[in-house]
């Protein structure tokens, strides 16, 4: 599919790609399938979204995730707001992923839980919380299927902020959903219903 014009960024190509065939497939996951108008809307709400956490131009986001459709959606988040996407490799563990976040400066981290069994929160509690003080807040995203309905039907969206990783370690679980302004957490502390 040739563009008549040479991108001025990936935003712009996402957004170019998507009014040119909107209903092409950009992403397969399992039995479903992720359209480029799908990618470009739901990365547009994440964008918000993370917006609504603190994210801007320059900032990191640590997209410590599997291939799952979260990841795309993540990433041009990211590219939308200007923010940067640092990748955490899913077999670090606690030391590891201390340690990116902390070099990186990341803001916020996006994890899975129980991807391919691997216990992501257990392996988040296991880290000092003093090497999380950078970071806004911990978005968990779950499976597609989930992460697609939270997108398409938002309501039941949570998020993770320093003022009670302690406690909710456990129950740090969130998803990345449109509009997030009202319903997520954000660093003032707004704790949300687990």
């Amino acid at each position: 599919m040739p563009l008549t014009h040479p991108a001025a960024d990936v935003w712009t190509l996402l957004a170019d790609i998507a009014e040119e065939t909107p209903d092409a497939p950009a992403y397969l996951h399992g039995e479903r399938t992720l359209s480029f108008a799908e990618l470009l809307d739901c990365s547009a709400r994440a964008a918000q979204g993370l917006a609504d956490l603190g994210v801007g131009p320059g900032d990191r986001v640590a997209l410590w995730l599997p291939n799952l459709p979260a990841y795309p959606i993540l990433y041009f988040a990211c590219v939308r707001l200007g923010a940067i996407a640092v990748a955490v490799n899913t077999r670090y563990r606690a030391v590891e992923v201390a340690d990116i976040v902390s070099r990186s400066g990341a803001k916020v981290l996006a994890c899975a839980p129980g991807f391919r069994r691997i216990d992501f929160l257990s392996i988040l509690a296991d880290i000092e919380p003093a090497a999380l003080d950078r970071l806004a807040a911990i978005v968990v995203v779950y499976v597609f299927e989930v992460l697609y309905s939270a997108l398409t039907n938002p309501g039941n969206e949570q998020v993770l902020t320093p003022a009670h990783w302690e406690s909710a370690h456990a129950a740090a679980y969130a998803a990345i959903v449109e509009p997030m302004s009202p319903r997520l957490a954000s660093a003032s502390g707004h704790r949300p219903s687990f």
